[in-house]
């Protein structure tokens, strides 16, 4: 039996179900794969000389392979008091410095504009010629639409809350919400991979022709920021395509009918 001395990593919550299917994945393609969530299965260095060279090391506890590549799901941040708050803050900026300037392939890394990439639509939208901003509403109060209208709610740091309709989202305390109204029937979305594009509303990922200069306009801006494994939604209105969301964190569910197809180009980024 061959004896493996290197491993590809995957940071993730163990809640994390996209990265434990990615990581089941790449065990049954024979690669090895350690999802970990903080320093405890790692063992890291940073080396920073006076001339500003960087190296940076990734080795797993206790086989002490050598880590090749990473997938950078996230850490977990909350914690139940202000000391173990402090400590994972610190895991936090280690894992963003190591990560930032590790010499191997990462998806979705680290920059100065934050941990996960910063993937802000109406920005987006901007740089990608004949793509429309999402019509928004930022408000801290619940906000009210016409009769019949689709609203997306998600908090200010892009997570989804619910729709418009089901106000439970409003139980959570004081926040502030941004609204986002759209056209269900228009609507598709667009995974990167990678070099890899796939169009979830299509049974075999392929994208439309029609859709293929946003798509890859989109991607393109994903890609220029780190944003390597991500997500965007995109619909249709009066006045053109619209960007209505972005995200450097796709689920399992939205991929799940392409699974494999999906977790291969995954796999070919890190291992390029």
């Amino acid at each position: 039996m061959v004896k493996w001395s290197k491993v590809i990593l995957v940071l993730a919550t163990k809640e994390d179900y996209a990265a434990a299917a990615f990581a089941q994945f790449a065990a049954e393609s024979k690669v090895p794969c350690r999802v970990v969530s903080d320093f405890t299965d790692v063992r890291a260095s940073l080396v920073v000389t006076r001339d500003r060279s960087c190296k940076a090391r990734l080795t797993t506890v206790p086989d002490s392979k050598m880590v090749t590549a990473v997938l950078n799901r996230g850490t977990l941040l909350m914690a139940a008091g202000p000391d173990e708050q402090f400590s994972r803050g610190e895991g936090l900026a280690s894992w963003w410095s190591l990560l930032g300037l590790f010499p191997g392939p990462v998806i979705n890394r680290p920059s100065l504009d934050g941990f996960l990439p910063v993937v802000e639509p109406a920005l987006l939208a901007k740089r990608v010629p004949g793509v429309l901003p999402p019509k928004v509403r930022i408000s801290s109060a619940i906000e009210r639409f016409a009769v019949g209208e689709e609203v997306n709610v998600h908090n200010i740091h892009g997570a989804y809350l619910s729709r418009l309709q089901d106000v439970k989202y409003s139980t959570l305390g004081p926040e502030i919400h941004v609204y986002t109204p759209f056209v269900p029937c228009t609507v598709w979305r667009l995974l990167v991979v990678g070099d890899s594009l796939f169009d979830l509303s299509s049974p075999d990922g392929s994208v439309n022709p029609s859709r293929k200069h946003y798509a890859e306009g989109i991607a393109d801006e994903l890609r220029k920021r780190g944003a390597t494994f991500s997500l965007a939604v995109i619909g249709e209105r009066l006045e053109g395509t619209e960007l209505l969301h972005a995200t450097p964190f796709p689920l399992h569910h939205h991929y799940a009918h392409l699974e494999p197809t999906v977790h291969a180009a995954l796999l070919g980024s890190m291992q390029s």
